[in-house]
């Protein structure tokens, strides 16, 4: 599997257990990139992503739920 790839799946483990269970999206992270091993590049590239989702996770869900007709964002898988 290539390392930008690992990154990215990463970033998707995190921001899914902070969308199931909330809390400190820092502590989230550092523990579950422990399972994944990665490269100091590799693991800030993967922070950068994350963060970058949690920043900005407002305008994210505007844009979803203004695109998805018929259903409320509530409703929508977290995934």
């Amino acid at each position: 599997m290539k390392k930008r790839r690992k990154a990215r799946i990463l970033a998707m483990h995190c921001l899914y257990q902070y969308d199931l269970l909330g809390g400190d999206i820092t502590a989230i992270f550092a523990e579950t990139s422990k399972n994944f091993r990665l490269a100091d590049d590799i693991s800030a590239f993967s922070w950068q992503l994350t963060s970058a989702a949690i920043d900005n996770i407002l305008h994210i869900n505007s844009l979803i739920s203004k695109y998805s007709e018929n259903w409320d964002i509530e409703r929508l898988c977290s995934v």
